[in-house]
């Protein structure tokens, strides 16, 4: 029997994040306004991060989120424990994962996640496949497995 446990992660702009643990992996899928997200979502080994950054258009007072980066945890074949970052493209009240980037394998993780969140803005999440920025390590490929739609 498979253990599943979920926490919906309240965002902005009526975005929120559903966590579920499902026994020995987590995935986080974004909605709006409490509608069930068929774009897929971010998936890792061990746990997700308890910070997003939103990216996107402010105009005044009112901001429209067009990207979400989330940092994901997994141990490696050793136990280490080691972080890739996630990025979500979001279109409108849909949302599809665009990037994985390994934190450990690429010193410019943060900067390289905001270009790939920024870079999606334009692209709608019908012709975008995620794909893996920087160094492709193993770790990079298990998050990409878990990910996606």
């Amino acid at each position: 029997m498979l253990f599943r446990s979920t926490y919906l992660c309240k965002g902005i702009a009526g975005f929120s994040v559903d966590v579920t643990y499902w026994g020995n992996y987590v995935t986080a899928t974004f909605r709006r306004g409490g509608k069930k997200n068929e774009g897929g979502g971010l998936g890792a080994q061990y746990s997700v991060g308890d910070k997003i950054e939103w990216r996107g258009v402010r105009s005044g007072r009112t901001f429209e989120p067009r990207a979400a980066i989330l940092r994901l945890r997994s141990r490696d074949e050793n136990g280490k424990l080691g972080e890739a970052l996630g990025v979500v493209r979001i279109d409108g009240d849909t949302t599809c994962p665009v990037a994985i980037i390994d934190a450990g394998a690429n010193r410019n993780a943060n900067e390289l996640a905001r270009k790939a969140a920024d870079g999606s803005a334009a692209l709608s999440c019908a012709g975008i496949s995620i794909a893996i920025v920087g160094v492709a390590t193993e770790r990079a490929k298990n998050h990409l497995e878990r990910s996606g739609r």
